[in-house]
């Protein structure tokens, strides 16, 4: 088996479903095959916090994906729960939201992602 077959076979079990197992065995482009593997769709307002289930997700590299719940995990914890937050008053909420802004836009800022205006897109909607 080639090098990149073997690349892009490990890639495959990063992935849900035979989508990229099928792109390889067709002679997909085995790059392709590795970035989208490597990618996550991201809800930028987080449903736990009220964000909509149905919302325009965001593609960002798994690592940084990983990386952003790490660290909102840290401000929001997710253990929590959305009817924590729900439950949370008016005043409350705003603070969290807040938080989840500042924590939203400084890692934007150090990653070079685009969440935070993802998020201010599903706010408006």
């Amino acid at each position: 088996m080639a090098k990149g077959v073997k690349i892009a076979a490990k890639a495959t079990h990063a992935v849900r479903g035979a989508k990229v197992a099928k792109a390889v065995t067709k002679g997909g482009k085995i790059a392709k095959t590795i970035k989208k593997a490597a990618t996550n769709l991201h809800h930028a307002w987080p449903k736990y916090l009220g964000g909509l289930k149905n919302q325009k997700l965001l593609a960002l590299p798994r690592d940084l994906h990983i990386k952003y719940h790490k660290g909102l995990d840290k401000v929001l914890p997710r253990r929590k729960g959305a009817k924590y937050y729900r439950s949370l008053s008016g005043a409350e909420q705003a603070e969290a939201f807040e938080k989840l802004r500042e924590y939203t836009e400084a890692f934007d800022r150090k990653h070079g992602t685009q969440v935070w205006d993802r998020l201010k897109e599903e706010a408006t909607r």
